[in-house]
């Protein structure tokens, strides 16, 4: 509704709603993109485990061969995973944490007239300590499980 058609009259309570709902849709997004982050980083291992196995495909072989399992290959693949997983998450929490300095220090983030103020907290964490033990090794047997059930004489074969 205008008023003199120049300005926009709202109520209070119609302001608060829709400024709730703007909130509400923010928080929705970031799950999503929380989502796709998780998700990104089983498909990555993944990816990048298919990759190492297909280029290393009679290194593979040989260690078949000289009396490793399919269980333990996998096993290996799985412990590589969760160093590399290692590397990035130390790197991510680091650039996190100056990301959150700087942001704090030179120019904080206002959402709807409030701050938006990002922090690390021990829950936040740990709780992405534990998503970066499970999903790496996830994404490394999910690789592992189809590609290493060839035979030791196809692994061996040069192509």
């Amino acid at each position: 509704p205008n008023l003199a058609g120049q300005y926009a009259v709202f109520y209070e309570d119609n302001v608060a709603k829709r400024n709730t709902r703007v909130l509400y849709d923010i928080a929705q997004l970031v799950r999503v993109v929380a989502s796709i982050a998780l998700a990104s980083i089983v498909f990555g291992t993944y990816n990048l485990t298919s990759l190492s196995l297909e280029e290393r495909r009679r290194d593979a072989g040989v260690l078949r061969v000289l009396g490793f399992s399919p269980r333990a290959i996998r096993i290996f693949l799985a412990v590589r995973a969760l160093l590399l997983g290692s590397l990035a998450y130390i790197i991510a929490l680091a650039a996190a944490w100056i990301y959150i300095t700087l942001e704090r220090n030179f120019s904080p983030i206002y959402v709807l007239g409030l701050p938006f103020l990002f922090r690390l907290s021990a829950a936040n964490i740990i709780t992405s300590l534990a998503w970066m033990l499970i999903l790496p090794p996830a994404g490394a047997w999910l690789a592992t499980r189809r590609l290493l059930q060839n035979s030791v004489i196809l692994s061996l074969r040069r192509d």
